[in-house]
């Protein structure tokens, strides 16, 4: 697999590096679609298609170990994850509207938390999050993504990841 994943990248330094974190991440990626899809053969598909979205941003990965790799890693399989099972299942997609009406904006990501109580509180906060906003929470403001970066990661388009953002930012606030 990795083969057909290196045949899509140019530089020679970026095949190396694509290749280092395939080999390090490919079974923690396996597992969370494997969680999700309960399918070998859709687990591996899943994980090979979460290394053609990296291969967009691999310019932004740190070095192969970090926690901030894995962690982005770890979300990117998710979501593909998601991605197949829904339409494995021809499920149909909630839709975004709807879980906007629960949930509204307001809240500064950059209010002062200078204790370290309330710091502790809102990583606590931010871990409670429902999964589909912590991701893009976490991608924005743990990783420094984009919007535009996120939607492309995600395969999103710009306003669903925009109301997302508020609506975490919403959740943090009101909870």
């Amino acid at each position: 697999m990795v083969v057909v994943i290196l045949r899509t990248v140019d530089p020679h330094e970026d095949k190396v590096k694509i290749k280092k974190i395939y080999e390090k991440h490919k079974n923690m990626m396996l597992h969370v679609a494997m969680g999700i899809l309960h399918d070998q053969f859709l687990a591996e598909d899943a994980v090979h298609r979460a290394f053609l979205r990296i291969i967009n941003s691999l310019d932004k990965l740190e070095s192969n170990s970090s926690s901030k790799t894995k962690s982005y890693l770890s979300i990117v399989v998710r979501n593909v994850s998601i991605d197949l099972y829904n339409n494995s299942q021809n499920l149909k997609e909630i839709s975004l509207d709807e879980i906007i009406d629960k949930v509204a904006a307001d809240f500064d990501v950059e209010d002062n938390y200078a204790s370290k109580v309330e710091f502790e509180l809102l990583a606590d906060r931010i871990n409670n999050l429902p999964e589909i906003y912590r991701d893009v929470f976490v991608l924005k403001y743990y990783h420094g993504y984009s919007i535009k970066e996120i939607s492309a990661i995600l395969d999103m388009s710009i306003n669903a990841i925009k109301k997302r953002l508020e609506r975490a930012r919403k959740h943090l606030k009101d909870n």
